[in-house]
């Protein structure tokens, strides 16, 4: 683990196969659950959270709070779970008016523009919830809402 990829002389081969690691790990939840593991197993052997999160591409501070994770929960700590990260300022009934708000043009409720944008949605947020997002946030949202292709 002490080996620093960004020096050596194979850090662009390690780099892409770290990439491909962490995408893994992205669209499989099993996958970044198997990943959190190998994580926290590595600093549990010894190595310093440092040299974990320099090695699997990570901040030391994510490493350190699956660690936590860990501690607390055991390995149920390291799952994938819907109520981690931080609460939607939109509550259930106000993201479904969302929802609904997007299934029309702009223009048909009153905008100029006839198609969504994220600053636009960010202002009919705003009008009508009372509730200020950003605009990468609505753009998110406006992301989910699209048709999958």
């Amino acid at each position: 683990m002490g080996e620093s990829t960004s020096t050596s002389a194979l850090a662009p081969q390690a780099d892409a196969l770290l990439a491909a690691i962490r995408q893994a790990a992205k669209a499989q939840p099993q996958a970044m659950f198997l990943h959190r593991l190998h994580c926290v197993r590595c600093a549990r052997a010894g190595c310093a959270t440092s040299e974990v999160a320099r090695a699997f591409g990570h901040a030391p501070k994510t490493i350190r709070r699956w660690l936590l994770r860990y501690q607390a929960d055991g390995l149920a700590g390291l799952e994938e779970s819907a109520e981690r990260g931080r609460p939607s300022k939109l509550s259930a009934r106000d993201q479904q008016r969302v929802q609904l708000s997007l299934r029309h043009l702009p223009s048909e409720l009153g905008y100029a523009q006839d198609e969504w944008t994220g600053a636009l949605l960010q202002d009919h947020i705003q009008r009508y919830f009372g509730i200020e997002l950003s605009v990468r946030q609505c753009q998110r949202l406006l992301k989910a809402q699209a048709p999958q292709r």
